[in-house]
């Protein structure tokens, strides 16, 4: 196809995942199967993030290092290393520390175990669990029908041999406590119910997590290339006709591209490759979902400050794209990545559109997300540049609410968040959208501002794509927003409380 003509093809993608010189595809260690990236052994540091120890031992159980959530080393002997699929490895370990607990009846063994973490790497329990529950001595036992008790000095603990009990109510307000289960034991003592073995899925993090809405069906990880830059692999592993053209048309798009808030694309292996590869620079703090609803929202990094340049980044990037004769498409905040500075890389471009500046629309079956698609491109089947200024209004409707496009959990009329969104505006309930985590009543000038953006969320939200703003004068608007100038022209009539200070 002509669209290759441009491709780079790159020598440097050996096996995926050994991007650094000298890095072998996979390791050997100890008795294990031979294992492969993120996993790495001593002397090769640097050819991925978890590291196993002690492999010179033919016949010994390997060591690996981890650390918890507050930065605590966890050591744990690995029994056995079985890869899943191309991202994730069961790991059969021993918790050391959890063992020496158990061994010597201590009752420090009854804390909940502490997970890993690792800032490219998840971990999930892969065991069955035993629940108990810690009370204080207030508790008495003569009340406690099926379940015994290990007293501690200070509290107790209360567990059932089978866990088919109902929960009696003076344990209510005990804590919850969860240990891997010994499946083969068959005594009632809760240091042998207890095991110190269980199986942990090791999973690499999806660095690009924004590329799972457009249908792309990829898998994403992290390597470094030999000139030190990191980077993020998004793998096709569906290589049916419509995954393809979507890969062909994201380097398609993005060749064309160079704009500091789009996500850059570095190069791809060969349409007749056996595996078809994008190589994009590494965006590392995740996306605007994530910190507003996701699992870093509660960071709190979100100020209202930052969720205004992510609005006007965001702006920015659509514009070029616009001005580049290109609709997005898919405009989400999951597909809205952040670095390290919270700086925006718009990205996920396989629906993306070219449009010729001199139609006036394309004719196209809709694609997009639920809660971002424009409704007058969902029922008349025209594309036009306003489809990506409606799906940007929800955009800003989330940065305002902090709440996700669509929720089933809400009331039903408010499940879609631009339904929601334009009936407190049109109300002018601002308060009831606007997340007041933000200083909505603490503060004036977030007061004005987030009610000025919400005004523009409602014009970008209109129905009849002929009422909304194009993506310039959108930008603009958020400009003057954020430093009011009087001496420009009123973009929205009616609106001049938002110009001034």
């Amino acid at each position: 196809m002509a669209a290759f003509s441009f491709i780079l093809l790159f020598a440097l993608f050996l096996p995926v995942f050994t991007f650094i010189k000298g890095c072998p595809p996979e390791f050997h260690c100890g008795r294990l199967a031979p294992i492969k990236y993120p996993f790495t052994i001593e002397g090769f540091k640097e050819c991925g993030p978890l590291m196993l120890n002690d492999c010179d031992m033919p016949r010994g159980m390997p060591m690996i290092q981890f650390e918890n959530e507050t930065g605590y080393p966890i050591w744990y002997q690995v029994e056995s290393f079985s890869p899943v699929n191309y991202l994730s490895t069961n790991l059969s370990v021993i918790d050391m520390d959890l063992q020496g607990r158990l061994n010597s009846r201590s009752c420090e063994s009854f804390n909940n175990l502490s997970l890993p973490g690792h800032p490219h790497v998840t971990f999930k329990m892969n065991s069955s669990l035993k629940t108990m529950y810690k009370c204080d001595d207030s508790v008495e036992s003569g009340d406690l029908d099926n379940f015994r008790f290990h007293g501690c000095g200070g509290f107790k603990i209360y567990y059932t041999v089978k866990d088919n009990a109902s929960i009696p109510s003076p344990l209510l307000d005990c804590s919850t406590l969860q240990l891997p289960l010994n499946i083969t034991n068959v005594d009632d003592d809760i240091f042998r119910i207890l095991t110190s073995t269980f199986s942990l899925l090791v999973s690499l993090k999806d660095p690009m997590q924004g590329h799972k809405g457009s249908g792309s069906r990829a898998w994403k990880t992290v390597g470094k290339l030999q000139d030190g830059r990191e980077v993020a692999v998004k793998r096709l592993y569906e290589r049916n006709y419509h995954k393809v053209q979507q890969f062909l048309n994201e380097i398609e798009i993005l060749t064309r591209l160079r704009h500091k808030n789009l996500v850059a694309l570095y190069g791809c292996t060969s349409r007749r490759s056996r595996e078809l590869l994008l190589v994009y620079e590494y965006v590392p703090n995740g996306t605007v979902a994530d910190h507003l609803h996701g699992d870093r929202a509660s960071s709190g990094l979100l100020t209202w400050p930052i969720r205004m340049r992510i609005a006007i980044e965001t702006a920015s990037a659509l514009v070029y794209l616009h001005a580049s004769d290109i609709i997005h498409r898919d405009v989400k905040t999951s597909n809205i990545l952040l670095d390290n500075y919270f700086s925006v890389k718009v990205a996920d471009f396989g629906i993306s559109r070219l449009f010729p500046n001199d139609v006036t629309h394309i004719s196209t079956a809709p694609q997009g997300t639920p809660g971002y698609l424009d409704p007058e491109y969902y029922q008349c089947y025209q594309l036009t540049d306003r489809s990506d200024v409606y799906s940007f209004g929800v955009v800003l409707a989330e940065l305002l609410s902090s709440m996700p496009a669509v929720d089933i959990a809400r009331q039903r009329h408010e499940i879609n968040l631009a339904q929601l969104a334009m009936s407190k505006i049109q109300r002018s309930a601002f308060d009831e959208l606007i997340d007041p985590c933000l200083g909505y009543h603490s503060d004036e000038e977030v007061k004005r501002v987030t009610t000025c953006v919400a005004e523009l969320a409602f014009l970008c939200l209109q129905q009849n794509r002929e009422l909304r703003p194009s993506m310039d004068e959108v930008l603009e608007k958020l400009m003057r927003i954020e430093n009011p100038l009087d001496e420009l022209p009123n973009l929205v009539e009616n609106h001049d409380q938002c110009l001034s200070h």
